[in-house]
């Protein structure tokens, strides 16, 4: 199960004529057992905040709350024919559009937990907190279930990219409850909680930022 896949890509569109004033962008190398290849997150700020991104023939676009809570999230693949609107509305995320060419529709009851899809910048907050762990709704991007994850800090770890030594903050990711046991990842997030790495249990399958432009 992984979460992190629909976090790199970008709307360049949406970059070109956005009003925003204050943006970021992030440049990853995803490895997987396929091969490897270049992936990208642009974020946003103004009256909200965007993250926009891009890999291969697949873009998706988050729209967060300045608590960085996601509101929705556009997921369009050329490859696939997927068009989605994924929204939080109340206590329910909603998702419509077509799915594999079909029309897709489907309503999932939650409580009130945040829903945090954009894992780049989504824990931010989280890192810069006292706590030990938070419990948030997540929507798994292969097949569309909603899952309530828990993040729990791992503390301070030095790692290596590129060459160089970083001090990153490390989080794991698992299922709540009894089904942790079945699902759990991990992720490595630089002083301003930007997501530097991610990995799970296969380590053939990785994300490592390797450029930042501001």
């Amino acid at each position: 199960m992984t979460f992190l896949k629909p976090i790199i890509f970008i709307c360049l569109f949406f970059g070109i004529l956005s009003p925003f004033c204050d943006a970021e962008t992030y440049f990853y190398l995803e490895k997987k057992a396929s091969g490897t290849q270049a992936v990208s997150a642009e974020v946003q700020k103004g009256k909200d905040i965007r993250l926009l991104t891009q890999k291969k023939d697949v873009t998706m676009c988050y729209r967060l709350d300045w608590s960085l809570q996601t509101l929705e999230w556009e997921v369009n693949d050329l490859e696939t024919e997927t068009s989605l609107t994924v929204r939080r509305v109340g206590n329910e995320i909603k998702i419509d559009g077509t799915k594999n060419h079909l029309p897709f529709h489907q309503t999932t009851q939650i409580d009130s937990s945040p829903w945090v899809q954009a894992f780049v910048i989504g824990f931010q907050n989280f890192l810069a907190s006292s706590e030990s762990q938070t419990t948030f709704w997540a929507v798994r991007p292969t097949d569309m279930s909603v899952h309530k994850l828990v993040a729990i800090k791992q503390g301070a770890e030095e790692i290596v990219i590129d060459g160089e030594k970083i001090k990153a903050h490390k989080l794991k990711m698992t299922l709540e409850g009894w089904q942790s046991a079945f699902w759990q990842n991990w992720y490595w997030f630089d002083a301003d909680g930007i997501l530097l790495k991610y990995r799970d249990k296969q380590p053939a399958s990785q994300i490592t930022r390797v450029f930042s432009k501001k």
